[in-house]
Formats: structure tokens, sequence, C-alpha cells
């Protein structure tokens, strides 16, 4: 929790007596307490009697936890009181550390490599040489940071208050909570309401105990029901019920579309997850069986669980245990850095950085609050930033200005292989219904013109829950939804470039699009693109070949583009780029190469940056898009449904727009 060394300490006592009370139980009713874990045998029984029995004794099933919708983003309404001189203290403690630290020779190396890094090189770095360089001397207990730099305020730092910084957060209705194991109301069964699950877990506003004022703490929950029966094709369209009065947004942030927008602004992103969230969740003990499976033997509160039955972030209130850790983080993140911009969910975090040293004075504020992070989840990147899972797209005046969310490229690509695996089988058992519902789910948040597509889905759902089928063929609506979604996941680009022209053909599995453009019949669009490459001629040569080959991908992805915001499917399709020129593949894949002439084409590319899969394709395998780059226009046969896209004129307004821009 974000609190003070002493408020850990107590809350350390509690769980150490929560341990010896359990021990001490089971020796008393001669339970096995003291025992090593073992594989062969609990409590004398086996693994699979003993986990038989447990079954059989827990009072209702795993409670079904719907995670699925984007959070409504408000914050609390309320002022939250703090003491000046204690965060103070504080931003001095942490920036004086910060320069300390990124001060040392090695420090300064790494930081070097690792901000050019991609996402899945940082992944690697972080998740072993940032964590081993912010544990040396000095940071190794870096949760005492804070009992060094402060003293007790005369007031606790977690008072009322959620989030309470300038650009608010992402959630939403209030409901009072209280510290300690005891958080969840007794659950009492009550009569479903029609078309409620029969596993649903429900709570009324009346069963939350009440509280003094001074001792809530106002935390966000989003009553779920009445949008999902909505979005399942259930129920009416009556506006949500909420828990209690809805809390307005802070001004700057009524939405993830300010942090996403912002971004145009250029500069870094630091994200950083905190490592086994789901751990920190306080459940009520009688409740705690509906979600993991324990060795009945064990001593210790958390390292024997045998698997998690179930993860407890799909309540919609488990936002509020992370209350007082982000609320103070982020009281204390906004004395460091004023115009700081973050969006914080649960325990994701996506804040816009000036500095290297914004980022490591982050981190160690998160560690001295006692939050301890998953390394390998640490970026700190200028493309391809994520909230809440989505990429942040777009961040230049390529199309516009408006930067956009979009699924990141390699989830777009397992959705579609997983549906297209489905289409081949023409079955599949409940757990992969259940997952390929979720997938398609969180891929409609983005896609929301195309939810109806779900509706067959759901009905499917309810049919083998109440019939108890273990699998079920896919045909009649089922059947046509996944072919639908499989065409709007479903994009492919195959372009070449020779030295006399460019051309390319675009798919999305059904339709079929190609261009085509070459130096004698589009003398002004090749002149410009020779003028463009710099020094070398009006004529190319061979040492030209990548240069046309990488302007040809950009043409493809133009017009693939062009084709999903016809669509509206432009923030949710994959785009599978294939080119036969290895270098091309490779500065798409990396966003970088070290080919001036290729770099300008390279920029055009990288709004799309995290919607595209590029790899090589062998030259004898590109046929077609070899003949569009080398015959005349009128010289080109393509079946008749094969539709032709202009490439001239959006190509000169780009190569206009970059001319005008080098002159300023």
């Amino acid at each position: 929790m974000a609190r003070s060394a002493s408020g850990r300490k107590r809350q350390q006592e509690r769980r150490r007596a929560y341990r010896e009370g359990k021990r001490t139980r089971r020796e008393e009713e001669g339970g096995p307490g003291a025992c090593e874990p073992s594989r062969e045998a609990a409590g004398g029984e086996s693994w699979e009697e003993n986990i038989r029995r447990l079954a059989a004794e827990f009072p209702k099933p795993a409670p079904f936890v719907d995670g699925g919708g984007m959070r409504q983003p408000t914050a609390g309404g309320e002022t939250s009181r703090e003491s000046d001189r204690l965060t103070e203290r504080v931003r001095e403690c942490v920036l004086g550390c910060a320069d300390q630290w990124l001060s040392r020779l090695d420090v300064e190396s790494f930081m070097d490599t690792f901000v050019t890094s991609s996402r899945r090189e940082q992944e690697a770095l972080s998740a072993f040489q940032l964590a081993a360089l912010l544990r040396v001397e000095g940071f190794g207990e870096i949760h005492t940071l804070l009992e060094k730099a402060t003293t007790p305020p005369e007031v606790e730092e977690d008072l009322p208050g959620v989030f309470n910084i300038a650009t608010g957060a992402a959630i939403g209705i209030t409901c009072p909570m209280m510290e300690d194991s005891s958080i969840w109301p007794e659950y009492q069964e009550r009569p479903r309401k029609r078309g409620e699950p029969e596993a649903l877990l429900t709570w009324e506003q009346s069963e939350w105990p009440a509280f003094e004022p001074e001792s809530q703490l106002m935390a966000s929950l989003v009553d779920q029901k009445g949008r999902s029966a909505k979005e399942r094709g259930e129920g009416s369209n009556e506006t949500e019920r909420n828990l209690e009065g809805f809390t307005g947004m802070l001004e700057r942030l009524k939405d993830i579309e300010h942090l996403v927008t912002s971004t145009r602004e250029g500069g870094w992103f630091l994200e950083w997850d905190a490592r086994a969230a789901y751990r920190s969740i306080y459940v009520r003990k009688e409740e705690q069986p509906f979600l993991v499976v324990s060795d009945p033997r064990s001593n210790a509160s958390q390292d024997d669980v045998l698997w998690e039955k179930m993860v407890p972030f799909g309540l919609s209130s488990s936002a509020s245990i992370f209350v007082r850790w982000n609320s103070a983080i982020f009281r204390l993140a906004k004395r460091l850095f004023p115009n700081g911009c973050s969006l914080v969910y649960i325990d994701d975090v996506t804040w816009r950085i000036a500095s290297e040293r914004e980022a490591v004075s982050l981190l160690l504020l998160s560690l001295c609050m006692g939050l301890d992070l998953e390394w390998s989840k640490v970026h700190i990147l200028r493309e391809g930033v994520r909230v809440l899972g989505y990429e942040i797209g777009s961040q230049t005046d390529a199309d516009g200005g408006q930067a956009s969310l979009a699924i990141p490229a390699e989830k777009r690509e397992a959705v579609w292989g997983r549906l297209k695996e489905a289409e081949k089988r023409g079955r599949l058992e409940k757990k992969q219904l259940d997952s390929m519902i979720g997938k398609l789910g969180w891929c409609c948040q983005l896609l929301r013109q195309h939810k109806r597509l779900l509706t067959p889905w759901y009905a499917l759902q309810s049919t083998m829950e109440k019939k108890a089928l273990r699998s079920v063929a896919l045909g009649g609506k089922v059947a046509e939804s996944l072919r639908q979604f499989l065409a709007i996941l479903s994009w492919t680009s195959i372009t070449d470039g020779s030295l006399y022209g460019i051309g390319g053909v675009i798919t999305d599995g059904r339709s079929f699009y190609y261009c085509a453009a070459n130096k004698e019949q589009d003398e002004e669009l090749w002149a410009k693109l020779m003028a463009l490459r710099g020094d070398g001629g009006s004529d190319p040569t061979s040492g030209d070949i990548s240069y046309i080959e990488m302007v040809a991908a950009f043409c493809g992805v133009m017009v693939a583009f062009e084709r999903m915001e016809e669509r509206d499917v432009v923030h949710v399709g994959v785009l599978q780029l294939y080119t036969d020129n290895s270098p091309v593949a490779s500065a798409v894949t990396r966003m970088r190469s070290s080919s001036s002439s290729m770099q300008r084409p390279l920029k055009w590319l990288a709004p799309y940056a995290g919607r595209l899969v590029a790899a090589h394709l062998p030259g004898k395998e590109n046929g077609i898009a070899d003949q569009l780059s080398r015959a005349a226009v009128s010289d080109i046969k393509v079946p008749e449904t094969w539709v032709r896209c202009d490439i001239v004129k959006g190509l000169c307004s780009i190569i206009d727009a970059e001319v005008r821009e080098g002159c300023e």
C-alpha cells in the first residue's frame, strides 16, 4: 500500500499473525501443517483425491469474472490533504538519487543502448540489466528511500482521494473500501435475473459496510452489467446503473484520447507494470477458495498456491486495491514533474517523459513506495507505445495529425491465426470458444462498429453451457461471423520496384487491389522521386533499387490503409507486407536504416509501424508485383474483378510536402 514504513510494518505483522494463526489451527486439529509440501500426498491423500475433496467442499463454483470492456475514465472529486514538507523532501531525495545513478559511466552506456532498442529488445535488457543496475550499492533496499528522505507527517499520505493528479486517471463510479483483509462483504446468494450466468457473483450496494467519512477511501468501480448485456444483444437499452454517484472527470483527461493525441508533441514514454499484482488484491478468506487451489498443509500465504482458478482483475472493484499506491505515487510524481502526463489502469502505467532522468526518478519513486516492478515490462519508447495493451499509432502529421489507438501487430496476428485454425477444424471445444470470445471482444473495444458480429458467438456459448456440451461444430451465423472477422484482420501487400517503375497487389482475402507507376507514363512523379533521393542524376541506377523498393512498399501500405479506412477497420487490420528486397524487409521491421536514401520513405511508414508485419518474399514467387513494376500501365492485364488504385497523386503530394519542409 502507499504508506509510510510504519504502515507497511503493521501490514507485515498482520500477515505474519494470519499465517501463524493458520499454522496453529492446523496443529491443534492434528493436521500436517508443519510438514514440508510433497507431490506424493496431501494430508494423507493423493493429489487427485485432495483436489476433488477441496473442490467438493467449495460453497460455490469459481466466480464468473468479466474483464471485458474499456473502463470509463473518471476521477475522484474530493481534495486530498498532504504534507508539503513530506513531498518536497521526497522530491529532493528521488531526484538526487536519479542524478547520482545516471552519472555513472556503466549506467550512461546502458541507457544509451536501452532507449534506442525496440520493445522486444528492451524486454530482454530490462528483465536482467536494469533490475541489477538499480539494485547496486545504495539501492539494494530501495524501499528504505522513503524512510531516509522523510519524517512522519502530521497527516497520513493516503487520506481520501483517488488518483489526485492533474491529468486524471482511467477509473470510474465511487464506492467505499476499507483497508484490511475483510474488504469484501459476505456473499449472499439471491435469485438470478434473466440472462445472468449461474456462477456470477454480485453484491448489492446495501451490503457494503458503512464507514465514518474520515475513514473512507473513495475508490472507483464500474458497473459493467448493463453495458455487457447491451453488447451481447441481451436486455434493454436502459442506462447503466451506478453504484453511487458518478464523479466527473478532471478537466485535462476526459478520456484516453488526451494521452493519445498528446503524443503528437513528441517525446518519450515510460511504461511499467507491478510484479504479481493480482497477489496484492485482498479478498475475504471466505471468498479465497473461489480463486486459487492451495496446498492444504502449507504454512506460507502465497508460495504454495498450486494454480490460479480465477484472477480477480475482472471484478469491477479490483481497481480500488491499487488506489493507495497510485494516489500517493502520482501525487508525489506531480511534485517531481508538474507537466507530466500519464494514464493509469490498476497497475498498468504509461507516462510521457522528457528525459532519462525523469524515467529513472519515476521508477525509484514507485520502488520507494513499496511497489515491486516487473522489470521485463519496463519500456522507454518513442514509437510503439502502448496503453491498456493497445498501441498508440500515427504520431505524426502524415495522415492529418490524428493520433489513434490500434491493436498491436503480434496480437492481431495471433487472433487471426486462431480464427484460421478454427475455420480449418470446423469446431471448437468449450475452453477454446471462451478464449476466442475473449480475444474478439478485446479487439472489438476498438472495432465497436462490428461488435454485432459477436452476438452469434455469445449465443453459441450460452447453448454450450445450458446443454453441458464439450465441443460444438461451427456453422450458420457463427461461421459467417468468423469469415467476416478473418476478412477484417487479413490484409496482405506484395510490392516490387525496378529501374523502370513500381507496382504491387493488395488484398484482404476477398477483394483485390493493385497499383502501378512507371518513369515513362508518370514522368513528373519519377522526376520527383529521383530528386528526393539526393545526388545521383535523373536516371536511376542499380544502387537505387533498395530506395525504389522502399517507395513501392510504402505505396502498398498507403493503398491498404485507405481501403481499411473505407471499411472502418483501420485500427484493427493487420497488414502483412511482403517484398523481395531483404534490406527493405529488415528496415521496415526495425524501423531504421543506415541508408540515407531509404530513410525518407521509411519515415513515411513510421505512422503505420505498429500495424505492419514485414517479411522477405523470394523473387521467383513475386512474379505479379514484378510484372506490375515493369509493364506499361496500358499493357497491364489483371482479372476484371481487381480494382486499380491511383498512387501518383498521393505520392506527389507527400514528396511536395517533404520538399517544402526542407526549404523551411
